[in-house]
């Protein structure tokens, strides 16, 4: 190497030098930066889950938001005042964010096969704790009611022909105008509690890395 190569670097690195710049930092420096990384790197990995176009995301967005309460969570007892500070400040966000959305958070992972819903009573009991019976309560009553609303949407197509024959000739037997419309409801509420309750009651799905939920509805939508 030539013995003016070096000097020659040295200019260079100079010239692109900040002249402002004084101090260099100090360890203790280096360790909060790379603190504030680790601690900003997961909201990063979120951020990416969240805003994916080529695959289905909305399923992913209560474990991406519950890794960002743990990361959160672990940080806020940090020897590093400075940290512990900055960590407060974005729990009490997190906090107001998760409260106002948790629900609709919920019911992407109850249609997850690998989750369900076993996976949100056990999460919003380590979130809510002692009023956790609350929001479960919410949780129960928005995915039954989307069922329903779902059910009456499809008509005929999901209930039962023998039940609907049955129905069909008690209602010839009744004098009430309203018959049918009752004999209906009973199909429709005892089809809508049955499908639902089986999809919960089976067996989860094994985790996989690259599972396809949409093709795993597609592929299960005859059951």
């Amino acid at each position: 190497m030539d013995i003016e190569e070096p000097w020659k670097w040295h200019a260079s690195f100079s010239a692109r030098q900040d002249q402002q710049f004084k101090y260099a930092p100090s360890s203790n420096d280096w360790k909060m930066a790379e603190a504030i990384r680790s601690l900003l790197k997961i909201f990063f990995e979120a951020i990416n889950v969240v805003s994916g176009s080529s695959y289905p995301t909305e399923n992913r967005y209560f474990h991406e938001i519950w890794s960002v309460n743990f990361l959160l969570q672990r940080h806020a007892k940090n020897k590093n005042k400075v940290i512990a500070s900055m960590v407060s400040k974005m729990q009490q966000k997190f906090d107001k964010y998760w409260k106002e959305l948790y629900l609709a958070n919920c019911i992407p992972v109850i249609l997850d096969p690998r989750y369900k819903l076993e996976f949100i009573v056990f999460r919003i009991k380590q979130a809510f704790r002692d009023n956790a019976a609350e929001h479960l309560q919410k949780v129960d009553i928005v995915i039954k009611s989307l069922f329903k609303e779902y059910s009456h949407e499809m008509g005929d197509s999901l209930s039962d022909p023998l039940e609907e024959e049955f129905h069909v000739d008690e209602v010839e037997e009744d004098d009430n105008p309203l018959a049918d419309w009752e004999a209906h409801l009973r199909v429709y509420k005892k089809q809508a509690a049955s499908e639902l309750d089986r999809y919960l009651s089976e067996e989860l799905f094994p985790r996989k890395k690259d599972f396809d939920i949409l093709g795993w509805w597609e592929m299960s939508s005859p059951k």
